[in-house]
């Protein structure tokens, strides 16, 4: 079976991260236990993700903020950790312990303080959010 350089490098490079896409956030909100507040409305990760090398890349004319909760193995609510900008990029250091994590996005500055699933749309259009596989 003959192959090519391109088809080798392709079949044996590895990706390392994964993008947390538009489809895994939803409208809701977490309390201070860490459980999901569904008469909030803000802007959260739908399920809890792999909290190693979270990292969020914020778009230049971004105007957010984001907090990460900590989970440990077993799901249990550990901790959060907040940007200290609506505008730098997150690369949080993960509490001893977690394993996953849950994000909330949150606008500088909206209308009525309330995230419809449009302004949802649009708001995570403005980052990136990554994890190791």
């Amino acid at each position: 079976v003959a192959m090519s350089a391109s088809s080798l490098v392709a079949v044996t490079r590895q990706e390392k991260t994964v993008d947390i896409g538009w489809t895994n956030y939803r409208v809701a909100g977490v309390t201070e236990a860490g459980k999901i507040d569904t008469s909030i409305k803000e802007t959260i990760t739908s399920d809890l993700i792999n909290a190693k090398g979270l990292t969020v890349d914020f778009d230049e004319d971004a105007n957010l903020s984001i907090v990460v909760h900590y989970y440990d193995e077993d799901k249990q609510y550990l901790s959060e950790a907040t940007s200290s900008a609506y505008t730098d990029d997150f690369d949080a250091t993960v509490p001893d312990g977690a394993e996953y994590a849950r994000l909330v996005i949150t606008p500088k500055s909206d209308e009525d303080g309330e995230i419809s699933y449009a302004e949802m749309l649009k708001y995570v259009g403005q980052f990136t959010a990554t994890v190791d596989k």
